[in-house]
């Protein structure tokens, strides 16, 4: 007998096996699917989650949906509404991976009943590239799909799309390799409706007449039983029985013949226990040299297989399996069909029809598609619509009204702007008109959150970073290493040379790179970034500077998520068995010294890679580039603060060694990065005194337990010495602009003011995500500048890196609404010190704004005439925004320093030399 199985424990854990999948229902739990099917799915490494449902039943479940505290919104993942004049009753799910894909087609419903208690059949298939003989089927799965997607709207379009994008073995699927699959000793082939086919003709009408017997399961019936009688004309069986559900099912009570004979499900038991409720669908034709076994969603209905003259009425999906030789597939099954039928329709009384598939859809003037968050706005799609003046009702999960808003509708596309500000959690919205509702129930899709959903290789090895319980300086490590290693910040200039404000670094280059052929890695780079429809973009980046942000300042959502890895890390033990390795914990780690530094140095390699990145951004590649620097700069800056005030403890201890060969004990020096003692006194001939890191005595033993030329003489770990230093020092002096951090807290972040500055000077459709950018850039900017110690002489750099932050980004604040949210930020790290620094920035914007506002008005006051006097003034310029004045030469052209030039070694200037701002010059006092 085949084993009982949860269809979506065939997906496994393994979460590099697929990414994407598509889901089809007729009916649809959004409760249930995100408590129980939801971590099924991301167990198995699948992102990108898109599902079809039934619309009438999807209706139903908006308007009687309650328990908004159960509903987790962080979770991506789709859902569409399909419309037709029948129901949308087939039922697969579709993985795909890179080289791999996984298939079920059968009768169970995305809900706790379908997945979970009901009795249903499924059949599933698997591909590798090993084993492609079902690649038939998957191609009608994908033939089926095309239908849909004229129903389907905006970001859901764009992840649907995914499935070509990410698995090239699925993109290669065509019309040509469409047919049947054969598995052993049978032809396997899939069949489909979207109303537009009968499954009857092309099955029952194909098949010889008289065979020995068809046995039926389904619950479902017409209730003059045509289906039975098409069937017994068509074929004239020896024998048909039917097993069906008297309590749950629909039965065909005004079909009176005695040549099908009925049992009833309900009178199964199995060691006293009744059977779970039938909702299984299939058909077993037997002949004496062949078996036809059907089984899908299709009930045993003219709406679901059609007749001879008629299409189905339904979309259905069933499969058709040909046995070359007698098999009881319903024995295989468990299922035993007895000789005589124990129910007698004449005495039976007519049962509510649960899981009618032909229920009417409520008829409204505007139909809702699709509804998306973007931004603060939102935007419906409607596949029906009558223009007029309508007012738009938002609720929550619990049916609670969250806001009101008169709209007009001119077209198919609604955008409501500045909505979302104002509320929290929405769940659906509707049309109303006179106080009666006019549309619909649409269902909430916030853009942002589905775009990260995007499968991606490099995203998917995040994730798995992601899912550690703890994420301190050995997860950061391996961050770190990803970072580096998975090209996040690559762009193809190999030189960085500063250009003029209005230049681009373009015109600077002396040649062009040598063409390559593209590698899956580089497609896999471009295909990272993601648009929407409207031009909404996500790039992996951006997932990982969020991921940053809130493992920095504590967000909530996100600090939640690592409880919750921790719980799902246990419950996933426990259902293998549990581990060997105990009970999940937080823990905290202290380094070794040479710990520290190795992660030290891998941030500056990081810091380095992200300063050549947006050195090297050209503002005319827009396309490609886009808010990426900007999302290189806040990774980096959230790497800065992440280590802000760490220290690097060196715990050492005094040991001594003896020694044959010098070279032998230069060795160990070297491997266990040894300090020689200043003083020498105590120790003997050929004997050396070290202070060694505590961390790597154990190390030390056993290696110098396996020399011949070094003996291990004293040691003394109970008299620890301490030693501490920073990742990064906190003060930056006057000469700190070229080395190390520093070089990347002012080159590369002057880079990418320079880089957005010349961008937004070429571009006039940015998008809402590159003002969301800028907003971060700015609070973070403003937290990193404050959190440093700058000297006297280096004052002077900061005012103008923040002056000039003002003028560039060019972003209007509130001012107390600024505060509030800087605050809100720095709280996380503790300091008082940092909220009086950044009161002092702030003042600096109120000087800026009265600045900035006599410039509009009448900028001649502040002008004053050029002469050498003007010396070390701090000075404005529309083209170099704001700079001291280095030097000034008798014609009246001058030498400006700023950190947002470069450096010209024949004047020796940090800045641009020689340069003509006319007679006069505008102050900043």
């Amino acid at each position: 007998m085949i084993k009982r199985q949860n269809i979506l424990d065939l997906l496994g854990g393994d979460s590099k096996k697929y990414h994407s999948c598509v889901i089809t229902s007729y009916s649809f739990d959004v409760m249930f699917f995100e408590q129980a099917v939801l971590p099924k799915l991301s167990r198995a490494g699948i992102t990108n989650i898109n599902i079809l449902v039934d619309a009438s039943m999807f209706e139903k479940q908006l308007s009687s949906f309650s328990g908004k505290e159960y509903l987790d919104r962080r979770h991506g993942y789709s859902v569409t509404p399909i419309r037709m004049n029948g129901a949308f009753h087939p039922k697969f799910l579709l993985a795909v991976g890179k080289t791999k894909g996984f298939l079920a087609v059968g009768s169970g419903n995305l809900t706790g009943s379908g997945l979970s208690f009901n009795e249903e059949i499924w059949g599933t298939f698997f591909y590798k590239e090993s084993f492609d003989n079902s690649l038939p089927i998957f191609g009608q799965v994908k033939e089926y799909l095309q239908q849909f997607k004229t129903l389907v709207k905006g970001v859901n379009l764009t992840k649907l799309e995914w499935l070509e994008t990410f698995s090239p073995w699925y993109k290669e699927l065509d019309a040509e390799r469409i047919g049947f699959s054969t598995i052993k000793d049978s032809k396997v082939s899939l069949l489909t409706s979207f109303g537009d086919r009968s499954f009857f003709k092309e099955v029952f009408s194909t098949l010889q007449e008289k065979p020995e017997s068809i046995q039926v399961l389904s619950p479902y019936y017409n209730r003059n039983g045509q289906f039975l009688d098409d069937i017994i004309k068509k074929l004239n069986p020896k024998s048909i029985h039917c097993i069906v559900n008297s309590e749950m099912g629909s039965l065909p009570l005004n079909y009176k013949t005695n040549l099908v004979k009925f049992t009833d499900w309900n009178f199964y038991e199995e060691k006293g226990k009744r059977h779970p409720n039938l909702h299984a669908k299939a058909i077993q034709i037997s002949y004496l040299d062949k078996t036809y076994f059907i089984l899908g969603s299709a009930n045993a209905t003219i709406e679901a297989f059609g007749d001879e003259n008629r299409n189905t009425s339904n979309a259905e999906a069933v499969l058709v399996v040909e046995s070359s030789k007698p098999r009881d597939f319903f024995k295989d099954l468990g299922i035993l069909f007895p000789k005589q039928g124990n129910l007698d329709l004449e005495n039976m009384s007519e049962n509510e029809e649960l899981d009618k598939a032909n229920d009417s859809i409520l008829v409204f003037d505007n139909y809702i598609q699709q509804v998306e968050i973007k931004n603060n706005s939102i935007v419906i799609y409607f596949s029906k619509f009558e223009k007029g003046d309508y007012q738009l009702i938002i609720e929550d999960g619990d049916g609670e009204i969250l806001i009101e808003r008169e709209v007009r509708l001119e077209n198919s596309k609604l955008e409501v702007a500045n909505v979302i500000s104002v509320i929290e959690e929405p769940f659906k919205c509707f049309l109303t008109k006179m106080d009666n509702r006019v549309s619909n129930y649409g269902y909430f899709h916030d853009v942002n959150l589905l775009l990260k959903t995007n499968p991606d290789e490099r995203l998917s090895r995040f994730n798995d970073l992601k899912q550690h319980a703890f994420f301190e300086d050995l997860e950061m490590e391996l961050f770190l290493d990803f970072l580096s290693s998975e090209d996040i910040f690559h762009n193809d200039r190999s030189a960085s040379m500063r250009s003029e404000p209005g230049q681009t670094n373009a015109s600077n280059n002396n040649g062009a790179e040598e063409s390559e052929i593209v590698r899956p890695e580089v497609f896999n780079k471009n295909a990272t970034v993601i648009e929407d429809d409207s031009g909404h973009e996500i790039h992996i980046s951006t997932i990982i500077e969020d991921f940053l942000n809130a493992l920095n300042f504590k967000v909530e959502t996100e600090s939640d998520e690592l409880s919750d890895n921790i719980e799902e890390a246990e419950l996933i033990e426990d259902e293998d068995g549990g581990s060997e390795k105990g009970p999940v914990t937080h823990r905290s780690l202290e380094l070794s010294y040479s710990d520290g530094n190795r992660i030290r140095r891998k941030l500056q390699n990081v810091f380095e890679k992200i300063e050549k990145y947006v050195g090297n951004a050209d503002p005319e590649d827009v396309a490609n580039l886009h808010v990426k620097p900007i999302n290189a700069m806040l990774i980096g800056f959230n790497l800065m603060l992440k280590y802000w005030k760490k220290e690097i403890s060196r715990k050492s201890c005094s040991i001594s060694f003896k020694y044959t060969k010098l070279d032998d004990l230069k060795k160990l020096e070297n491997a266990f990065n040894l300090d020689r003692q200043s003083s020498q006194l105590n120790s003997g001939p050929k004997e050396v005194a070290y202070f060694a890191d505590v961390y790597v005595i154990d190390d030390i033993k056993k290696h110098v337990s396996t020399s011949k030329s070094i003996t291990l003489t004293r040691i003394d770990e109970l008299d620890v010495h301490v030693e501490t230093s920073r990742y990064f020092s906190q003060n930056i002096s006057d000469n700190s602009m070229q080395v190390g951090v520093y070089s990347f807290l002012i080159r590369a972040y002057c880079d990418v003011l320079h880089y957005m500055r010349q961008v937004e000077s070429k571009s006039t459709e940015l998008n809402g995500t590159w003002e969301e950018q800028k907003i971060k850039l700015l609070e973070l900017a403003m937290i990193v500048l404050a959190s440093y110690v700058w000297s006297p002489k280096s004052q002077i750099i900061k005012k103008i890196i923040v002056l000039n932050t003002f003028y560039f980004l060019d972003i209007k604040i509130n001012r107390n609404d600024f505060k509030l949210q800087l605050l809100s930020k720095v709280n996380a790290f503790e300091d008082n010190s940092l909220m009086v620094e950044l009161e002092y920035l702030l003042g600096l914007y109120d000087s800026y704004e009265k600045f900035r506002r006599q410039i509009e008005t009448d900028a001649s006051v502040l002008k004053q005439e050029l002469n050498s006097y003007k010396t070390g003034a701090l000075i404005f310029s529309k083209t170099y925004g704001f700079a001291k004045l280095d030097f000034v030469y008798s014609n009246k052209t001058v030498n400006i320093f700023t950190p947002f030039g470069g450096y010209d070694e024949k004047t020796n200037v940090y800045g641009y030399s020689e340069k003509y701002l006319g007679s006069n010059v505008i102050v900043y006092n």
